[in-house]
């Protein structure tokens, strides 16, 4: 029985998040990148939820059937994707934390 005003911990679970903007904004433009993204995380064995506005993406990325394995490597090699992507103007990439506790 869970005593009044216990809380159950939420599972620690790995990732970071992810901003891009193209260089033309375009739905084609999108979809190419989108399909690009997708293809890279499904190599490294990760998963993406997102959001997105005119212009650019937000999302989270995190391995969600074995939580703790996503790594900064993981970070860093999605990072480097984006920097080399010639559709993309901008990455941004966040740390790697908690994403249970940290991106509610």
């Amino acid at each position: 029985m869970i005593k009044k005003g216990k809380r159950i911990p939420k599972s620690i679970c790995l990732g970071f998040s992810l901003e891009y903007y193209l260089k033309e904004d375009t739905d084609i433009n999108y979809i190419v990148v989108l399909n690009d993204l997708i293809e890279l995380l499904e190599k490294r064995r990760l998963e993406c939820g997102s959001g997105g506005e005119d212009g650019f993406s937000t999302i989270i990325v995190a391995e969600r059937r074995r939580c703790c394995a996503t790594t900064e490597e993981d970070r860093k090699i999605v990072e480097a994707w984006g920097k080399n992507h010639p559709l993309i103007a901008d990455i941004r990439v966040g740390s790697l934390v908690n994403i249970n506790k940290e991106i509610e």
